[in-house]
């Protein structure tokens, strides 16, 4: 049976050449999707988009205590607007701030804390500007990426293994953590208030200010049936 250069498989074991029209077992499937999400989980962000983030919040780690210390750092809007960001920056008005404990057990750093900041953000309903105010959990787990790719050859990985975040010599960056939970908390359709009326379809007049005098809409006759069904 003669087999192809272009075959290949990952069954947790050195890849080898396997037959071209072998159909690999499910096994093997397993083991290619372990593969790529340990690739997405421990590749950083920006190497895998393409993009590189412009901010970095570095942190030496010999210098912290095992029984750990309390932290505060303030982070510039501008640090939200750069690198990767700058295509869809993230609408933070002033310094956010990050706050919590950092600890460490040999070289593996842990960080529990959260993450304040002001949005300025756009209605969906009428358009006006108005800000925000978030604060969200920010806990990250950090390794030396040298110890950590170790992992790959590992029979088990659990979900644990995943959220570990690596870092490379003697600082890691808290930004990526508090970063992303400012990015989860941007809401999909922002709301100044939840009863706002939003605008007038016709003739786009602010509908919270008071009403406009346009008279209602005429629906399509075609569906005047359907407004008669009783859900």
């Amino acid at each position: 049976m003669q087999s192809s250069p272009f075959a290949f498989g990952i069954t947790g074991k050195r890849p080898g050449f396997i037959p071209a029209n072998h159909k690999p077992k499910a096994s093997v499937w397993f083991d290619m999707a372990i593969a790529i999400m340990i690739y997405m989980k421990f590749t950083p962000f920006e190497e895998v988009m393409g993009g590189e983030r412009g901010f970095a919040l570095l942190v030496k780690v010999a210098p912290i205590p095992e029984e750990g210390e309390e932290g505060r750092w303030e982070i510039p809007p501008e640090a939200f607007k750069s690198g990767a960001d700058e295509v869809h920056p993230l609408p933070v008005k002033g310094n956010a701030v990050l706050s919590g404990r950092i600890y460490k057990d040999d070289k593996t750093v842990f960080f529990n804390g959260a993450v304040t900041a002001t949005l300025d953000l756009s209605c969906s309903r009428c358009l006006k500007q108005f800000e925000m105010d978030i604060k969200e959990d920010v806990t990250a787990v950090f390794m030396p990426r040298a110890v950590m790719s170790s992992v790959v050859d590992e029979v088990e990985v659990t979900q644990e293994d995943l959220d570990v975040q690596l870092y490379d010599e003697e600082e890691l960056d808290l930004f990526g953590p508090a970063h992303d939970q400012v990015a989860l908390a941007l809401p999909m359709r922002p709301l100044c208030d939840e009863s706002c009326k939003g605008l007038c379809p016709r003739c786009g007049n602010d509908l919270n200010e008071g009403l406009c005098g346009c008279s209602e809409p005429v629906g399509d006759s075609r569906f005047a049936a359907l407004k008669k069904l009783k859900f």
